[in-house]
């Protein structure tokens, strides 16, 4: 009733119509989405809203489903909301400043391979344009 996906929608349309600029948008947003929500939770809600507007600019589909998935899972371990990090260090048995010490190498390079995969389609595509699979 209240249009919010519309309304959501609507505001990455309006802001801009750069696929480039929209997929950078996206990213940021999924990153903060990935550490305050559940990953299969926010691909429920946000999937159908964000992937029209993903497609009419010229996104594969496919493409932007593996945005989305390696975005959110990046935000699991992302300090200091991850939610994979509180699980780990009640396993573990250690502090969450060590944990988060020795993973912040790891997180850039994950954020470094977010951005590769989305600015890159042909090295996750490959195999499926191969396949016949995608658009």
């Amino acid at each position: 009733m209240e249009m919010i996906p519309q309304t959501i929608a609507g505001f990455f349309t309006r802001v801009t119509t750069n696929p480039y600029l929209f997929l950078f948008l996206v990213n940021m947003l999924l990153f903060i989405v990935g550490m305050l929500m559940d990953p299969g939770v926010a691909i429920i809600i946000l999937g159908p809203v964000l992937a029209p507007t993903a497609v009419q600019l010229g996104i594969s589909p496919l493409h932007f489903a593996l945005i989305m998935t390696i975005n959110l899972i990046v935000g699991l371990v992302t300090p200091p909301l991850g939610f994979a990090l509180y699980t780990t260090c009640s396993v573990a048995d250690i502090s969450l400043e060590s944990l988060t010490k020795t993973l912040m190498p790891f997180v850039a390079v994950e954020v470094g391979f977010v951005f590769l995969v989305t600015y890159f389609p042909s090295l996750t595509l490959f195999i499926p344009k191969i396949l016949g699979l995608t658009m």
